[in-house]
C-alpha cells in the first residue's frame, strides 16, 4: 500500500505559536527581549527553517511507521531557497525531518485559491490512484476542502502544531487501523 503525507509547515509540521514563544523566554532569561528576538531569527534562518525539534521528531515518526512518502504544501515552497527539491530535502535533514521522503511540492496557484485545490491539482495530474492513502496535515481548514476519496484531512492548531494525538491518528489512518 503506498501512502502520502501532504505536509504544511506554518503551524501544523514543524512549529507552533507555542513553541517559538517557549524558545524566545526560554533565552531571555540569559539575553534579553531584544536579544532573544534575534537570536530566534537567526537559529531559523528568518523563520524559513523554523522546525522545532519535538515536532520534526513526530513527523520523522509518521514517516518510519507508516513508510509514507512527503508532499511539500506549505507556502515555504515558493521561497527561493528551496525552488529545488535538493535544496528543500537539505533543509529537511538540517532541521531533522526526513528529507528521504520529500517527493515534491503542490503548485502554488496563488492567493486566489485553496490550498485543497493545490493538493487535488497535484494528486490528479501526477499520481492520481498511485497511493492508497493520503493525510493531508494542515492547520488552514481550507487544505481539506475537495480532496479525494483516498484521502484524509488533519488539522492541527497554529498554537499547538502537530500533536502527539494527531501524530497517532495519522499513523493509525495510514497503516489502515
Amino acid at each position: 500500500m503506498k501512502k502520502l503525507l501532504v505536509l504544511d509547515m506554518d503551524g501544523a509540521g514543524a512549529n507552533s505559536d507555542q513553541l517559538i514563544e517557549k524558545w524566545i523566554k526560554d533565552h531571555e532569561k540569559k539575553y534579553g527581549r531584544a536579544e532573544s528576538i534575534r537570536l530566534y531569527k537567526e537559529e531559523f534562518n528568518h523563520c524559513k527553517e523554523l522546525v522545532f525539534p519535538e515536532i520534526a521528531e513526530r513527523t520523522s515518526r509518521i514517516v518510519k511507521e507508516t513508510g509514507c512518502k512527503i508532499l511539500w504544501s506549505s507556502t515555504w515552497r515558493t521561497l527561493p531557497e528551496y525552488k529545488e527539491l535538493d535544496d528543500a530535502k537539505k533543509m529537511f535533514d538540517r532541521r531533522g525531518l526526513p528529507g528521504h521522503a520529500l517527493i515534491g511540492y503542490t503548485p502554488d496557484f496563488g492567493r486566489m485559491h485553496l490550498r485543497g485545490e493545490e493538493i487535488r491539482a497535484w494528486l490528479l495530474n501526477n499520481v492520481f490512484g498511485t497511493f492508497d492513502k493520503v493525510a493531508v496535515l494542515d492547520d488552514v481548514d481550507e487544505a481539506g476542502m475537495g480532496l479525494p476519496d483516498n484521502c484524509r484531512f488533519f488539522q492541527t492548531k497554529a498554537y499547538s502544531g502537530l500533536t502527539e494525538r494527531i501524530t497517532k491518528d495519522i499513523v493509525r489512518y495510514l497503516n489502515g487501523e
